[in-house]
């Protein structure tokens, strides 16, 4: 069975969910209204990126391809929820003022609810099996919710290392991914090498992910506005420190107009941040295809090497192109 078979499924096991565990009428519309978000899994503009990440290692691993789609469904739920956390922490949502409280306490209910989708793996795969999946999706959303912490740690520190800048990153973005993953390959094997080596392929795509999407948010300057401290912004701002650029560094701490953002970012480009990111994204992306052909020689499945597919492409950002990368 390919993958876009399977796709249909995961919407429908994400419906039932949602229909069948959610008793209050309000907050079932609300949790609807929120995995309907642009790029959600209900969403006519759903990204399938999420359950991709799910079933193509499933499929690749000749596994269940349907056990799998329960994986991805829970994955896609909790992934809606870190979404709509992300965006009440970073002051970027849409709705009224009055709406985010409502957001917020629904999210504990869509983890909740995507803990509940992994439970019918039981039947497939076995109780043990559905239970070590629900232990991954709680280590992964756990190690994401860590690295966001970190994330509005740093916001308008101006001392923040790459490597400090890197650990959320790794964290933030790598985690989820590897969950996912990691629960594809469980609906495939009990292997716990191939399972290992498929996870750590997931972080990978996700740590790339988030590079790329750092890197256009230091081009475009909507990352400068908020005073993130993502990797790029992290290096060019020891580089300012080094080279004694006080103004550069000054505006940084400051709460200077937003207009003077994409001045900022042409010279963060300039002391090397872009090709900083990029550089570490595609060192990611040769340990990523390293993954895969040891997953080929430990599994003996040379159709693994088609997950080469999730690896995000790379493609170079300057200051005022407006791209935005795939995480």
């Amino acid at each position: 069975m390919t993958d876009t078979r399977l796709y249909p499924s995961v919407r429908e096991r994400v419906l039932d969910a949602v229909e069948r565990l959610i008793d209050a009428s309000a907050l079932r519309e609300l949790a609807s209204q929120l995995l309907s978000r642009p790029g959600m899994c209900l969403s006519p503009s759903w990204h399938r990126r999420w359950s991709a990440l799910v079933i193509l290692p499933c499929l690749a691993l000749d596994g269940d391809g349907q056990a799998a789609t329960f994986g991805a469904a829970a994955v896609e739920i909790a992934a809606t929820a870190g979404d709509v956390a992300d965006d009440l922490a970073d002051g970027d949502w849409a709705s009224g003022d009055r709406d985010w409280p409502r957001a917020l306490n629904a999210t504990t209910a869509l983890l909740s609810l995507a803990c509940r989708c992994l439970a019918n793996l039981g039947e497939p795969l076995g109780w043990a099996r559905a239970e070590q999946a629900t232990s991954m999706l709680a280590e992964g959303t756990i190690a994401a919710c860590g690295g966001q912490d970190l994330d509005l740690q740093f916001e308008w520190q101006g001392d923040v290392s790459e490597e400090q800048a890197y650990e959320a990153t790794r964290r933030k973005a790598g985690s989820l991914a590897a969950c996912a993953c990691g629960i594809g390959a469980l609906c495939a094997t009990e292997d716990a090498e191939t399972i290992s080596l498929v996870a750590r392929f997931g972080s990978k795509v996700g740590i790339i992910a988030q590079l790329l999407n750092d890197i256009t948010g230091l081009a475009d300057g909507s990352d400068l506005g908020k005073r993130k401290q993502t990797v790029p912004i992290a290096y060019a701002l020891r580089c300012a420190r080094e080279e004694g650029l006080a103004d550069l560094l000054s505006w940084y701490a400051s709460d200077r107009p937003r207009q003077e953002q994409a001045d900022v970012a042409r010279r963060m480009e300039a002391l090397g941040a872009l090709h900083y990111g990029w550089v570490l994204a595609e060192a990611h992306r040769r340990e990523a295809l390293a993954c895969l052909r040891r997953l080929a020689r430990h599994s003996g499945r040379g159709q693994v090497s088609s997950l080469r597919r999730l690896l995000p492409d790379l493609k170079p950002v300057r200051p005022g192109d407006g791209r935005r990368g795939p995480g």
